[in-house]
């Protein structure tokens, strides 16, 4: 063991009254008094553990003072996860303070010479409650709760979710609290007072289990009764008990609560009490085998610190007059060899273990296995939203049951936790691909990507290393480099090349020789366009509206042709040839424009393609000697010989295969399927309209889509059309930068395409029109899509055509994320219902199965943490249909038994105490309709 006492940590000699270490190890920080208010102060953990980094200038030992309390700072404790930390004084306030990302203003400590701070924490929520002194203070598990106790005989237990939000005041104490724990399990919480009780809570109902008096009736007044739970759940060591007029720490038992054994040994009055959150493995004399046990720390006013280990008599050591003043509070690092103490007289300390010392930490697994062994599989990840009595007695053995995977396509190693707020998790990254084009010109065009800024807090800190700051000044917070990747595209040439005069918007300069109103124009000289053929793709609709388009126009006109109407003659604008028409602006009679421009497929000189059965077809272009003609050649290969080889007079310009055919895209618009065993033409090349553009081939149907975007489907099993030159104006009539991202074949042969501006559609033949299938440019979209982004992503398959909603999506999103967030409550969750309507009916019409019951799934745990009862009674009776014997069965969805997906919902529902009595009706009349049946 090494014992270490850094005389730097220190309040400017004022009493330190708390002190915690960061869950990561990086951090700690202490509270107490300042000079002329209450003082919390986060350390460089790193410093005080290694020496080396304790005497290098680079490296800061304080990264951030923080004199914001008006009073004392008595407690303060970072939440599990290590992204908040609260602190709590004199001045009746809790303080959430959560990492900054981008500090503000100078980082001088105010009234202090030469204190700088490297990092920046801010105040998130502030939470008003308590009449009196605030002396400790809790996090449950999970970070659910915060518990704090107060001077005014009061505990209260805040949403931690939804801060400043109270869940419930709990009264009971006559006396000052001076001490709260949570049970690891979460099924109680502890309060410890001056008014010589100890009292036991139940978190479901917040009622009372226990109150213990005896231990504490000869007891006197003491700093603190900071008392805690052991890791397994096992034991609870309270602060300050006596026996035999001796001052002692009460064990008490978890099981039947009795408190028959003491931690005995020091002079005074025990403070302070903190376990480990580790378990070791330990041998003993008694035993060859090894023990768990759990290490136990205790702080004393008699200025010792003892440590202990449960399956042993007496303390693994015992640090006498460690201080000149009370030990206050102590700290275990996450690995459980570090511990921190923090005294009155304004001084820490660090004693240092070793696993031989101490033992051998439990891994993660281990620590898990044996909670399933002592509490059942519920005691992981127990929910601690429940705060109802559990009436039916199907629903209380249900709740002692994990809750298992409700579909196959579920993540493995997916948390099987339900948020308390919401049904999903945290967001996907945003994509760091920008597409860059070139005019015909020559200039560049990059299309816009929507970054969105990093949250500027509630962020966890980063862990830092000395290493890492040998040259530059110590921060956490320094920028990283752009991520953001350009993709060139020469196959792209974007036309024609349109550009707006910035101080005369009538004026537009068209490129190369044109005809308007039988007039030619020249590159350098202006012209004044038509109406409806002006438009310039570098005015945003949000600068220029329609009515100020209308006038524009209007003025424009007026300068060409008096008295001439508003709009030009349909005639006149035909006189430009088909490749010269100007895109048309938005809002103005943009769907009646008849070009769309897509860019040909392109293949290099030599090129090669996978054919499926480990064969390859080299694709060659070449000229023809002497001549200004080319010939291309496609011969397939497999690794032993040459199969067939056959030549064409144009330039091959793309090529797909499937394990029977190889379709091949030529420059004068003719369509090859040859077969691949043979080299055998299936049928003579199909002549198209313009180059293509997109092919796309399953082993059914072939899908093309031509320059001038028209799709065309082919059953080529049956040689039959399914779709022909069906126009994509509809979905591309918008913008001209719009590129289709990836397309699918469903089962029937419908196509599917998804966009780069973040939408989807598909193609109905029953409707004979476009069905938009997401929409992330949506405003409801936008507010929902980071809720739900882990639920859009949580399966296994990957495959297209058993999860074509899942994979148009996944491109949709990564193309295009926005980060507007909707800040009224309600609205937020109405967007959040309207999105899985949305996603539920797209599964439907796109007859994906395990989409519509994830998302049917994901409607109803939303649905259940809304508390709406009403539309989730629809959802059952839906399901349910006629509940008397004779009636009719209710059909299915998709192909699955509407009653067997009631189940599942039922299943879902019953994790939910506060809809148990729907839970119970309906599952009754389930239970009378089967046993009708049978």
């Amino acid at each position: 063991m090494q014992l270490l006492k850094p005389h730097w940590v220190s309040h400017d000699g004022l009493p330190i009254f708390c002190i915690d270490i960061h869950p990561d190890n990086s951090r700690f920080v202490t509270g107490g008094q300042g000079t002329d208010s209450g003082r919390v102060v986060i350390w460089n953990f790193d410093t005080v553990l290694n020496e080396e980094s304790e005497f290098n200038e680079n490296i800061p030992k304080m990264l951030c003072q923080i004199d914001s309390h008006l009073a004392c700072v008595n407690c303060v404790r970072w939440s599990n996860s290590g992204k908040y930390l609260a602190s709590g004084g004199d001045d009746k306030l809790i303080m959430i303070w959560s990492f900054a990302k981008y500090p503000q203003g100078n980082n001088a400590v105010f009234g202090s010479k030469g204190k700088v701070n490297v990092e920046t924490w801010r105040c998130t929520s502030t939470l008003r409650g308590h009449t009196g002194d605030v002396l400790d203070m809790a996090w449950s598990p999970q970070d659910i709760w915060l518990a704090t106790a107060s001077v005014d005989n009061t505990i209260i237990i805040w949403d931690a979710a939804k801060l400043p939000e109270i869940v419930t005041v709990l009264k009971g104490h006559s006396g000052l609290v001076k001490g709260v724990t949570w049970d690891p399990i979460g099924k109680y919480l502890s309060s410890q007072s001056e008014d010589k009780s100890l009292r036991i809570w139940r978190t479901v109902d917040w009622q009372t289990e226990v109150v213990i008096t005896e231990p504490y009736e000869k007891c006197g007044t003491t700093v603190g009764l900071r008392h805690d739970w052991s890791p397994d759940g096992q034991y609870l060591v309270s602060a300050h008990a006596m026996n035999n007029s001796g001052p002692t720490a009460r064990i008490i038992e978890r099981d039947g609560w009795k408190y028959d054994k003491d931690y005995v040994g020091h002079r005074k009055a025990v403070n302070c009490i903190r376990f480990s959150s580790n378990i070791v493995q330990r041998q003993t004399k008694k035993s060859s085998k090894e023990l768990q046990m759990c290490v136990c720390a205790l702080g004393s006013r008699d200025n010792s610190v003892s440590i202990w280990l449960t399956g042993f008599l007496r303390p693994v050591v015992v640090m006498e007059d460690l201080f000149s003043g009370p030990v206050l509070d102590l700290s275990w690092s996450a690995i459980g060899h570090n511990l921190l103490a923090c005294s009155f007289d304004g001084t820490v300390a660090l004693l240092k273990f070793t696993e031989g010392e101490i033992g051998r930490t439990l891994t993660k697994q281990q620590k898990d296995l044996m909670y399933e062994k002592v509490y059942g599989t519920s005691a992981i990840g127990l929910r601690q939203s429940n705060t109802l009595i559990i009436e039916n007695p199907i629903l209380e053995k249900l709740s002692n049951e994990v809750a298992k995977p409700r579909t196959e396509n579920q993540e493995p190693n997916e948390n099987k936790q339900k948020s308390s707020s919401t049904p999903t998790k945290a967001p996907a990254p945003i994509s760091n691909k920008q597409v860059e084009t070139r005019t015909s010109d020559g200039r560049r065009r990059i299309t816009p990507i929507c970054v969105a800024p990093a949250p500027d807090i509630g962020l966890n800190p980063t862990p830092f290393k000395a290493t890492a700051v040998a040259a530059a000044p110590f921060s956490s917070s320094s920028e990283e480099r752009s991520r953001i990747v350009v993709e060139r595209r020469e196959d792209i040439i974007v036309q024609p090349n349109v550009t707006i005069n910035c101080n005369n918007t009538n004026a537009i300069k068209v490129e190369d020789k044109t005809v308007i109103n039988n007039k030619k124009i020249t590159k350098s000289e202006p012209a004044t366009v038509p109406a409806t053929a002006i438009i310039s793709n570098s005015v945003s609709p949000s600068v220029m509206n329609h009515k100020s388009w209308k006038r524009s126009l209007e003025s424009s006109l007026s300068a060409v042709v008096a008295k001439q109407p508003r709009f030009a003659d349909p005639q006149e604008i035909q006189q430009l040839p088909n490749d010269r028409l100007l895109p048309v602006a938005s809002g103005v009679e943009s769907y009646h424009q008849k070009n769309i421009v897509l860019p040909p497929m392109k293949l290099d000189k030599r090129a090669t393609v996978l054919v499926p059965g480990n064969r390859k077809a080299l694709l060659i272009n070449e000229s023809v000697p002497g001549t200004r003609g080319i010939i291309a050649r496609v011969k397939l290969t497999t690794k032993e010989k040459d199969l067939w080889e056959h030549a064409f007079g144009s330039l091959i310009i793309g090529c797909i295969a499937n394990s029977d055919i190889l379709v091949i895209a030529l420059d004068n618009r003719n369509l090859y399927i040859l077969e691949n065993e043979t080299g055998k033409h299936a049928l003579p090349p199909l002549v198209l309209p313009e180059k293509v553009s997109h092919l796309l081939l399953n082993d059914t149907y072939l899908l093309c889509i031509t320059c001038t975007g028209l799709l065309n489907v082919w059953d080529i099993v049956r040689l039959k059309v399914v779709l022909s030159e069906k126009s994509l104006m509809p979905i591309l009539s918008t913008s001209r930068d719009v590129v289709i991202c990836k397309s699918l074949i469903s089962e029937r042969g419908l196509p599917m395409l998804a966009l780069s501006n973040g939408k989807s559609y598909m193609y109905s033949i029953d409707l004979e029109t476009w069905l938009q299938l997401g929409d992330n440019t949506d405003n409801v979209v936008c507010n929902s899509l980071q809720k739900m982004r882990q639920n859009i992503f949580r399966t296994n398959d990957r495959s297209d055509l058993g999860l074509p909603l899942h994979s148009l999506q996944t491109q949709s999103f990564n193309y295009n994320v926005h980060s507007r967030f909707l800040q009224n409550s309600e609205l937020s969750i109405l967007c959040t219902y309207t999105f899985l309507e949305q996603q539920i009916s797209a599964s439907l019409v796109l007859q994906s199965v395990h989409e519509f019951r994830h998302w049917l799934l994901t409607m109803v745990q939303f649905l259940l943490q809304q508390g709406e009862s009403r539309r989730l009674r629809s959802i059952c009776e839906e399901l349910l249909g006629s509940c008397h014997k004779y009636a009719k069965d209710p059909g299915s969805i998709l192909g699955i038994p509407k009653r067997q997906l009631l189940k599942d919902v039922l299943s879902e529902i019953s994790n939910n105490i506060h809809a148990q009595r729907l839970y119970t009706e309906f599952s009754e009349q389930l239970s009378y309709l089967e046993d009708g049946d049978s």
